[in-house]
């Protein structure tokens, strides 16, 4: 108890203690301090660790460290929305290791970051080569209505699912132009 000094005067009280080691662990600044606090903070030992992993605070840390303190595939979407890879494809893996059910959501942020940043040709292309999911080829389809180039069944190494997802976006800003133009 005493690697929480701030919450000594509540030694008497284990649910007590827990709750002050849990809501004091923002202040920690670094992973270590995050892990020593989380392991006395009992019910609250996974929300602990989460919340300190996500917030956007904890800039000194890297992304390996603040997702090993994740134990759920929220957290892991939480770290990774906040601070991920600048690479747009290694950020498409990161979401499918580490954000679980929410990958497809996670990797769909990440590309709608990318698109709204203004993609290039190499990148879309790349993009439709992997396999992964469907989402890739999605927003790979309408980076290439803003780029105003690319076809969507463009290279051999196009994956089939990415090339049905990016007909698909390209098809509905056919259809809708102003739907296509909010993305963007």
């Amino acid at each position: 108890m005493i690697d929480v000094p701030d919450c000594v005067a509540y030694a008497s009280d284990p649910a007590s203690f827990a709750y002050c080691a849990y809501n004091g662990g923002g202040r920690e600044r670094w992973l270590e301090g995050a892990r020593l606090r989380s392991s006395h903070a009992g019910a609250w030992s996974e929300a602990c660790r989460e919340s300190w992993a996500a917030s956007p605070t904890h800039c000194g840390n890297d992304v390996a460290g603040l997702l090993s303190l994740c134990e759920t595939d929220e957290c892991g979407f939480a770290v990774l929305d906040a601070r991920g890879s600048a690479d747009l494809l290694e950020q498409v893996d990161l979401c499918e290791r580490h954000a679980g059910v929410y990958a497809t959501d996670c990797a769909g942020h990440a590309l709608q970051r990318w698109l709204i940043e203004g993609p290039e040709v190499a990148e879309v292309d790349a993009l439709m080569a992997r396999s992964g999911p469907d989402v890739s080829g999605y927003w790979a389809g309408l980076a290439m209505v803003k780029l105003g180039e690319g076809g969507c069944d463009g290279a051999d190494t196009f994956q089939p699912p990415q090339v049905r997802a990016c007909r698909q976006a390209q098809a509905r800003c056919s259809q809708a132009p102003e739907w296509c133009e909010a993305r963007f």
